[in-house]
């Protein structure tokens, strides 16, 4: 074979393996070049959502509420990072059962990933807080949480005062979700005078809502006897990102809890202020724990 021969076989092959990549791509539904989820996220449109009608959402809520009833711990974390992220407003599931009750399925499925969902949701999702399963509290939660009807502040705040503390809990966690600024005032309370777990809840939840009138609270949640509600106390400072944090998050770098100094050192890596280097200095050359001295110079890195 002479030299052009076998070039113009390779230039055939090649623009074959070419229409093979983009015929590929158009039959799977991804423009060619991309490989993140981000940039498919980017360049693809979102499948087709019906909103649902008022008469619905109350339906929809129950019908996904059943649907994860008695699910495990792991398996709810998957449901939960789902609902957290938006995953699957693009994607076209496999055809694997009967017509109907896939519609069914997508339908809720839907109903779920959409933002915002209507007032009509919230007595089936309020139901949801007095579960006692932990999944159904969970999910409840969090879509009570991205509802902006006004009224539901005052749902929350009732189930705030609920005599179950898992309701409490589940309650504090949606007002977390909500991120909205007039949650602020019952969470600190609840962060000064409640149970262990609704302060560990409550100091999660104000670093959700990142408001600087909680910041006096969470530094005196950094002394707390409890390990959980100081590691999730020095989390949330990191969220705010005010500088007057530096100095209380550098001596959790001291804490005897090796979750309250990891947080406490990525939290300074969030402030970034350069008054944090000598303490993260320190604690990069003498903590014990690998995991610990990693955040710490993730956070180095991170100061300017």
């Amino acid at each position: 074979m002479t030299g052009r021969a076998r070039l113009a076989l390779r230039l055939s092959v090649g623009a074959a393996l070419l229409v093979g990549v983009v015929l590929g791509a158009v039959v799977a539904g991804v423009p060619p070049g991309l490989s993140s989820e981000a940039s498919l996220r980017e360049r693809l449109p979102e499948r087709s959502m019906t909103p649902a009608t008022a008469a619905q959402e109350a339906s929809l809520a129950s019908t996904l509420l059943a649907s994860v009833r008695g699910t495990g711990p792991l398996a709810c974390d998957l449901v939960m990072r789902g609902l957290n992220n938006n995953w699957g407003g693009w994607h076209v599931t496999p055809t694997l059962h009967a017509a109907g009750e896939q519609q069914n399925r997508r339908q809720v499925l839907d109903w779920a990933l959409a933002r915002p969902h209507g007032a009509d949701a919230i007595d089936p999702l309020r139901e949801g807080l007095d579960s006692a399963d932990a999944c159904e509290r969970r999910i409840s939660a969090r879509l009570l949480g991205v509802i902006r009807d006004p009224s539901v502040l005052g749902v929350l705040r009732e189930a705030l005062g609920a005599a179950d503390p898992k309701t409490q809990e589940a309650a504090i966690l949606a007002l977390g979700y909500s991120e909205r600024s007039d949650a602020v005032d019952p969470l600190r309370n609840t962060l000064a005078s409640g149970t262990v777990e609704l302060k560990r809840a409550s100091a999660w939840a104000l670093g959700q809502i990142e408001r600087p009138e909680a910041l006096a609270d969470l530094v005196r949640a950094l002394s707390d006897a409890d390990t959980g509600v100081r590691a999730n106390a020095a989390w949330a400072l990191g969220q705010i990102e005010s500088r007057s944090a530096v100095d209380p998050l550098s001596g959790a770098l001291a804490d005897a809890d090796r979750e309250v100094r990891f947080n406490a050192a990525r939290a300074l890596g969030q402030i970034e202020d350069p008054a944090a280097i000598p303490p993260l200095v320190a604690l990069l050359a003498s903590d014990g724990d690998d995991g610990v001295r990693r955040a710490a110079a993730w956070a180095l890195g991170q100061i300017e």
